[in-house]
């Protein structure tokens, strides 16, 4: 089933990143040693203020020249996001599900090690798949917690809408709020995996071992307290027929032995989802609590 080997992924990943900050701690040393951020912004302070007048004007010249360029290029840019927003609402209202109760988000159950899979059905025809890495990895503020290794607020920089852990000069995970306005005195949020060694690591795992292909796919973390949910955005399309059948395609080996490829009945009763493939097969799904 390709959810344990998602699940595989994302435990070598973990693994790989906690080998590394684990390494990067034994060779932290005696803190005294190391140069404050603070002192560092004071020495960049100091030698810009060495500069003399005649640099000054000719930055001032070449700023002005920046942001008349700069703004030429906005210009065009609005004019081309406007443009495909509006093809991409066109091809969403297109798809739109015709079942209100279908949309959700729906549980696999235990998958692997006590770690939990599921669906997120959306209204405008995707399926992402869900994981809650929770058992692996997960934010404790100020802290991140990596297979229960602490890496402590000394290598996260957070100004509300960006993590970025940084172990050595080393960019071990970035996540970038997506939605909604933060907090600086939590992480709790939707991010994109932005950069770093955990976003690479999975991102090469699903080009190479899922079939998919690289950068196609974004890789959403939801932060809620101590639970960490991961999402896979959009691998599986759907078309909600109307008549209490789907239509299914993409990355529907998800399910296993059902055969996912092609019409499926489903029917809901109160919080369980259960689809059933032409050859009788089912497979029950229950609303993620």
């Amino acid at each position: 089933m390709k959810m344990k080997r998602i699940l595989a992924m994302l435990l070598a990943c973990t693994m790989t990143a906690c080998a590394f900050a684990s390494c990067g701690d034994d060779e932290d040393g005696d803190k005294e040693e190391k140069t404050s951020k603070s002192d560092k912004a004071g020495d960049e302070e100091e030698e810009e203020d060495e500069k003399d007048d005649e640099e000054n004007e000719d930055e001032e010249e070449e700023t002005k020249k920046s942001e008349e360029e700069e703004e030429e290029t906005e210009e065009e840019t609005e004019e081309e996001t406007e443009e495909e927003e509006e093809e991409e609402t066109t091809k969403k209202s297109s798809k739109k599900s015709s079942d209100t109760e279908l949309v959700g988000e729906w549980s696999l159950g235990e998958i692997q090690d006590g770690m939990i899979g599921g669906l997120v059905i959306k209204d405008d025809g995707n399926i992402s798949i869900r994981v809650d890495a929770s058992e692996m990895i997960y934010f404790d503020y100020p802290s991140l917690y990596i297979s229960g290794m602490e890496i402590a607020e000394d290598y996260i920089d957070y100004d509300g809408d960006v993590i970025s852990v940084n172990m050595e000069g080393t960019d071990l995970l970035t996540l970038t709020r997506s939605t909604g306005s933060g907090s600086t005195s939590n992480y709790d949020g939707t991010y994109k995996f932005t950069s770093g060694m955990m976003a690479e690591g999975m991102d090469t795992a699903f080009s190479d071992s899922l079939g998919g292909t690289s950068g196609s796919t974004s890789i959403i973390g939801i932060i809620d307290g101590k639970s960490f949910f991961i999402d896979f955005e959009d691998l599986i399309q759907y078309t909600d027929n109307g008549d209490g059948t789907m239509e299914f395609s993409g990355s529907t080996d998800i399910f296993g032995d059902l055969d996912a490829n092609g019409t499926l009945e489903y029917e809901i009763d109160g919080d369980t989802l259960t689809l059933t493939d032409e050859n009788g097969d089912e497979h029950e799904l229950t609303r993620w609590e």
